[in-house]
């Protein structure tokens, strides 16, 4: 009988150490998983604060770029077209959206609108692009540049000081993302 004591000794012992090595992996496994889901997290984050700030930047120079142009319009002179603003921030997202996000309700809706924004801006400078490139020859050609340029104004300043409170609430809520 001692040999067979021996042999369920044997097999408690390496079922336990199985377990242990089994449940070590395991452990170890889960906490490689939370700390490059952490890390993914942290590069989204990352990325849409740029975009967020490239398109701030973008806006100041557009801004100048219609206040300049106000002041040349009169001697019929047009400036070079305005920057595109950066529209990826939702494709960002949907890509790898991370779960924490899907709480931020106020943060994943002023994302969205702010990469809906940023489309529409686009549409309404190439418009306007295009209005410059054709219309040139026409009586009304200079009012209505103004008047155009008067709403890029104010749709840029909106959109700016937007994504500045977003930026803001970003920065604030980044911690638990």
């Amino acid at each position: 009988m001692p040999e067979l004591s021996d042999f369920v000794l044997g097999v408690i012992s390496g079922s336990a150490a199985t377990l242990a090595g089994f449940g070590f992996t395991m452990a170890w496994d889960l906490w490689k998983i939370r700390r490059e889901e952490k890390c993914r997290n942290q590069a989204i984050v990352r990325a849409v604060k740029h975009e967020l700030d490239e398109n701030v930047e973008i806006g100041k120079a557009n801004l100048k770029l219609l206040d300049e142009e106000s002041k040349m319009l009169s001697e019929g002179y047009l400036l070079v077209p305005m920057l595109p603003f950066k529209d990826g921030i939702w494709d960002l997202l949907k890509a790898n959206l991370p779960d924490k996000l899907l709480i931020q309700t106020e943060l994943l809706t002023g994302l969205r609108d702010a990469s809906i924004g940023a489309l529409h801006l686009n549409a309404g400078t190439n418009s306007r692009q295009a209005y410059k490139d054709t219309s040139g020859a026409m009586s009304n050609f200079r009012q209505t540049i103004k008047i155009r340029n008067d709403l890029l104004v104010a749709e840029i300043k909106e959109f700016t000081s937007g994504i500045e409170k977003l930026f803001q609430l970003l920065q604030e809520k980044a911690g638990e993302i």
